[in-house]
């Protein structure tokens, strides 16, 4: 739910009730209203109707000429301040302001991160998005790295997004396992179930599919993932193969939707197309191109061997999705197929996948697990969190990290405390010497660099033993995924930088203290 109480971050803002899919109708159907009375509706106090003007927007500059990419850009910014909540920024700034920028200096995108206001830095961050899918990281990391310490929770998570990005949204996604083996049975409960989560408040869309989301530990281990794209099929088309064969996803209408899954080309499922529930199918885009195709919709699918015919023989592509990464981040993003559930008959439900508004989860597993057992009760109750089940596949890296960030503060505490040590012991051995420098003339920076050369000598050397042995390791680590950094020459100046400064810093408080001691002291000590 969003927070709308005096303070937090929605402070103020008025709700219809009205769902975003109903929204989205409504602006297919009005999608030429002139820029003049989208200016209008960004005006009004009710949060549904700004955002059905932002959809309008983003139709726009999707169809329409650099003219009006301009014009929905100008009136995107004159209107910042009615874009006031994370689903009106998220739903549109990287369609528009993105779309405006990809050719453009960004600077305004640094200015925003750098702001006071909540929205505009989350606009800053979220902009990014466009830049990544186009594999322009630059100006998300830079961004990131702003905005990394803000205090407020919605930007964190709008980081952590562009940090990751999946091609699908994990955020806030419920995932109800059914484990039912019987067909007629599966469907019965899944028919019922999601018919009923319709109902509960802060509900916003809910999917059925027959593949089994779950956390399974032995999955993870062996980098498996989390059940998507879990099905495999024989095939002839060595293009768009993998190591098992043909990866496919059976899901209902509802599944981009609920994942926010890009369409880019053609339509969805629905229901009022029987012909493409039975017939049709979506490809991502790695699928589409594999392929060869530069028109896509309308191809139908040759796959027929000596054996038989494959899955998708005959079947007909209406729609092509943006890539999403159905397996960890380790594999390479691979070609997949949609295919409607009820077009299978020998699948069955096996998640019911259930988006909700931002806040509302646990009420929401609660009025679920009461609906279960009134549905299913001889069934056990099921369920895990998409984006929690993601950040699992990457368990190790994170138990890694914080071994890492540990052992890191430890090492640089005793180097330090060793350092201290060295730099007293040669301050107190060359006590008669810097007094009789100080006599003859010696300034305090002369006295400081006699004491900390040695030391800096000894930093410069370890750094350079270092910088290969840091270079191969996190290059080995790197290398097992298949979407990684690159380890240019800037990351390890950093580190050497930042350790020659703490380093420095120790020395030097030994060091200051000598120099600034009585000479005559210095001398009678001795």
């Amino acid at each position: 739910m969003f927070k709308t109480g005096p303070g937090e971050y929605g402070e103020g803002d008025e709700f219809l009730g009205i769902k975003v899919p109903e929204q989205r109708k409504v602006a297919k159907l009005h999608k030429d209203l002139p820029a003049a009375e989208i200016r209008e509706l960004l005006q009004s106090k009710y949060h549904e109707v700004r955002l059905t003007a932002l959809m309008l927007m983003v139709y726009k500059v999707e169809k329409g000429s650099s003219e009006t990419l301009t014009e929905m850009t100008k009136l995107y910014l004159d209107n910042l301040h009615s874009i006031n909540n994370w689903d009106l920024t998220d739903s549109s700034c990287h369609h528009i302001l993105g779309r405006y920028l990809e050719n453009r200096d960004r600077d305004l995108l640094y200015k925003f991160a750098r702001s006071e206001d909540l929205w505009k830095k989350r606009i800053a961050i979220v902009t990014c998005y466009r830049f990544i899918k186009n594999n322009d990281f630059t100006d998300a990391l830079n961004i990131a790295e702003i905005l990394m310490n803000d205090d407020h929770d919605l930007i964190h998570k709008a980081v952590g997004w562009m940090d990751k990005d999946l091609g699908f949204s994990a955020s806030d996604v419920l995932t109800v396992e059914l484990n039912v083996k019987d067909q007629e049975k599966a469907y019965q409960i899944s028919n019922l179930l999601s018919t009923e989560i319709r109902s509960i408040p802060g509900v916003e869309e809910v999917s059925i599919i027959a593949s089994h989301y779950r956390s399974d530990p032995r999955m993870i281990e062996h980098r498996y993932g989390i059940g998507m794209g879990s099905m495999k099929a024989s095939t002839t088309l060595e293009s768009v193969a993998d190591n098992g064969g043909l990866t496919l996803e059976l899901v209902d209408e509802n599944y981009l939707e609920t994942m926010d899954i890009e369409l880019l080309q053609g339509r969805d499922f629905a229901l009022d197309r029987p012909s493409d529930i039975e017939n049709g199918i979506l490809v991502n885009k790695s699928f589409a191109d594999n392929m060869g195709w530069k028109n896509p919709v309308g191809q139908i699918i040759e796959d027929k061997a000596g054996w038989g015919e494959s899955s998708i023989h005959g079947k007909e592509v209406i729609g092509v999705v943006e890539d999403f990464h159905f397996e960890p981040l380790y594999k390479q993003l691979q070609p997949i197929v949609l295919k409607h559930l009820e077009s299978d008959e020998n699948s069955y439900p096996g998640t019911v996948l259930v988006k909700t508004a931002s806040g509302s989860m646990s009420e929401t597993i609660s009025k679920i697990s009461g609906m279960w057992n009134q549905i299913a009760q001889q069934e056990p109750f099921s369920y895990n969190l998409l984006d929690e089940m993601v950040a699992l596949q990457y368990m190790e890296e994170q138990r890694w990290r914080n071994i890492i960030q540990f052992a890191s503060f430890m090492a640089i505490a005793l180097a330090c405390f060793g350092l201290f040590g060295l730099a007293a012991l040669s301050a107190q051995r060359r006590t008669k010497e810097i007094g009789i420098r100080k006599v003859m003339g010696a300034t305090l920076t002369n006295i400081i660099t006699l004491l900390s050369k040695d030391f800096v000598k000894l930093i410069i050397a370890g750094f350079v033993i270092a910088i290969p042995i840091a270079w191969y390791a996190v290059h080995q680590w790197l290398s097992e995924f298949a979407y990684r950094i690159e380890l240019g020459p800037g990351i390890f100046i950093f580190a050497g930088l930042t350790a020659f400064i703490i380093a420095l810093l120790t020395v030097s408080w030994q060091s200051i203290k000598a120099a600034v001691a009585n000479p005559v002291e210095s001398l009678r000590s001795e």
